[in-house]
């Protein structure tokens, strides 16, 4: 992208910012050692974009999970593998199995 910018250039390379000419000596924020959890899913939601992908988030990962362990294991599972105090919180993140109540309808009648 820079080199693109920079074939397109208008005004000569004397006149103006020169690559990283205009960099600080000593900025206020520093590249940091590790993504945060807001780093992380910028670089998630930008990576999409690029991509041409549909946009979402990493929280989505924790929803699917618990859904899926819900499924498989039960409500008690989804608390214990999100570290979740009450199972109530639990429920917030794994969808109810519909398919799982129309099967016991099905078998209770």
């Amino acid at each position: 992208m820079r080199a693109q910018r920079s074939a397109n250039r208008k005004t000569p390379m004397s006149c103006g910012n020169r690559p990283g000419s205009n960099r600080k000596r000593k900025p206020k924020r520093r590249p940091k050692e590790k993504y945060t959890t807001t780093s992380y899913g910028r670089a998630i939601g930008r990576a999409a974009e690029v991509a041409g992908a549909e946009a979402w988030t990493p929280h989505q990962l924790r929803h699917s999970f618990a859904t899926e362990v819900r499924k498989t294991h039960g409500l008690e599972a989804v608390q214990v593998s999100l570290g979740h105090g009450h199972a109530s919180t639990s429920g917030i993140y794994a969808e109810r199995d519909f398919a799982l109540a129309a099967r016991v309808a099905r078998e209770v009648g």
